[in-house]
């Protein structure tokens, strides 16, 4: 969902949403994160990495925050 999220921002700044430019990187940071480490403890690579996964979290929420406020730029003319 975030993946698709990253390549949708390219239609938010073609619709004029310009803040939308800041958002992929919050949501690959957040894929590294947070998901690798819940994989990496699936396989039993790494035990319970609590604050990396937090981090990945916070990532994740701000990009989902500053894609829906690029939003209120769209179509202003």
């Amino acid at each position: 969902m975030h993946g698709m999220a990253t390549l949708a921002c390219a239609t938010f700044l073609n619709a004029g949403a310009v803040g939308a430019r800041l958002a992929p990187g919050f949501f690959l940071s957040g894929v590294g994160l947070y998901c690798l480490p819940v994989y990496a403890e699936a396989i039993g690579l790494l035990g319970p990495a609590f604050a990396i996964k937090q981090i990945g979290l916070v990532a994740f929420v701000l990009g989902w925050l500053i894609l829906a406020w690029s939003a209120c730029d769209i179509d202003k003319t």
